[in-house]
């Protein structure tokens, strides 16, 4: 079992890949969803 695994927020912007450029990050609520689903699976799930 993994000890600890981070979800990041994705910044928009200056990217390697232009196509990138216009992405969005997920909203809290649903970061928090995920944090939920994935603390079944590790230790840990923390949110940057």
């Amino acid at each position: 079992m993994l000890k600890r695994f981070a979800l990041q927020h994705f910044r928009t912007g200056t990217t390697i890949s232009p196509k990138f450029a216009n992405y969005h990050t997920f909203t809290d609520e649903e970061f928090r969803a995920a944090q939920k689903i994935m603390e079944r699976y590790v230790g840990e799930c923390v949110i940057h």
